[in-house]
């Protein structure tokens, strides 16, 4: 259902007046988001956080269009704890640099509707901590990574917007990892992995909502 109701409002918006994002602009700004989730069975428990810092600088190439640079920093912290058996933490550190392009509908006074296209490279680690007999897992990883980012945007002063939005609507990555186990019976090992994902289809969409802001120089 939320698949088809962004559809229709693509669609709608598809007709309406562009906003003024007038050319050779720069666009200077940020974006921060939080997600928290929690899932509980008999014999254990899982708490996933995760954040995002997004600093990016642009340029209108024309009215309403904008490409630019981008710097993202995701930290992780996933907690397992099971009854009887190990318990670990894994926290991680991602952080990506790119190019976005941007293209602004106006939907109103002051309020505008954004689509963005993100493609960057990813460089991260990841730190497994176990409580028990088992050995601490490090891992590195670096890869591509592109994004569909929707959002909505209101101009507060003339010269800055504020900003909400669905980080990484879709999204797809690949990534090559090297593990480090401290178990000298346990080899070291690369992986390759390709990934898609869409938050189209997850009930939860509204916990991936981040607030952002930029100036119109």
């Amino acid at each position: 259902m939320m698949k088809y109701c962004i559809a229709i409002l693509l669609l709608s918006i598809s007709n309406l007046s562009n906003a003024q994002i007038k050319r050779n602009s720069i666009l200077l700004g940020g974006q921060l988001s939080y997600f928290n989730d929690r899932n509980q069975s008999e014999n254990s428990t899982q708490n996933y956080e995760s954040g995002r810092i997004g600093i990016s600088i642009g340029k209108a190439i024309k009215e309403n269009s904008v490409v630019g640079i981008n710097f993202t920093y995701t930290p992780n912290k996933q907690e397992n704890m099971h009854s009887g058996l190990d318990s670990f933490t894994t926290k991680s550190n991602r952080y990506e640099i790119g190019g976005f392009y941007r293209e602004y509908k106006n939907i109103g006074k002051e309020f505008y509707f954004f689509g963005q296209v993100d493609g960057a490279y990813i460089t991260g680690n990841q730190k497994e901590d176990y409580t028990g007999n088992s050995k601490d897992v490090t891992i590195t990883q670096n890869g591509g990574f592109a994004s569909l980012t929707i959002g909505l945007s209101y101009n507060i002063f003339k010269k800055m917007q504020v900003e909400l939005s669905i980080p990484n609507l879709i999204s797809m990555q690949y990534l090559v990892s090297n593990s480090d186990s401290e178990n000298p019976q346990v080899p070291d090992a690369d992986r390759k992995q390709f990934s898609f994902s869409s938050n189209l289809t997850n009930s939860s969409i509204l916990g991936y909502l981040g607030v952002g802001f930029r100036f119109i120089l």
